[in-house]
């Protein structure tokens, strides 16, 4: 009886070897290409607003000042590739070009002259005030945390009326 059991047995692992050595086999697949998109970012310029040196939000004179102080201090030169963001105070690289050149403050005097060009017409005026939820006004407007409130917001349209569009239906004269 043992003999059987083993005769059956041995019969069941020799059958198990030969499916497996005759299945599938472990083969490597190639996934798809991967490529490594990369950009190549000055740590000392502004992409927002390219003249903005001291990153105000606001082209001004400081903005020259700034990067003439740094002309006078360490002359024309060019920003390393070492050289990290995070311990710069201002943006001095104006045009992009990884210098810094007298050509970045003269990039920020023309911007501050207009080159000539008029000042941008506004198209429309906004105003706010924020109130509680039962209409009354914030003094203010300081908000605290967690605190429900609303703002309100006007919108109005100041150009000039040979500006605006006959065809648009918010416009009185439109039928």
């Amino acid at each position: 009886m043992k003999k059987k059991f083993g005769k059956l047995l041995g019969g069941m692992n020799s059958g198990r070897r030969q499916r497996s050595s005759s299945g599938r086999r472990l083969r490597l697949e190639s996934l798809e290409a991967r490529r490594l998109l990369a950009a190549d970012l000055s740590a000392n310029h502004n992409y927002f607003i390219a003249e903005d040196v001291n990153m105000d939000f606001v082209v001004s004179p400081m903005d020259v000042l700034l990067v003439i102080n740094a002309l006078n201090q360490g002359g024309a030169r060019s920003f390393g590739e070492g050289e990290s963001g995070d311990r710069l105070t201002a943006l001095l690289d104006v045009n992009g070009d990884k210098m810094l050149t007298p050509m970045d403050a003269l990039t920020i005097i023309n911007r501050l002259n207009g080159e000539g060009e008029d000042p941008a017409v506004p198209y429309v005026a906004f105003s706010y005030n924020v109130t509680d939820t039962s209409g009354i006004p914030i003094v203010g407007s300081s908000v605290q945390v967690g605190q429900t409130f609303r703002i309100n917001v006007s919108v109005q349209d100041v150009r000039p009326a040979s500006a605006r569009s006959i065809t648009d239906p918010n416009d009185p004269r439109y039928n």
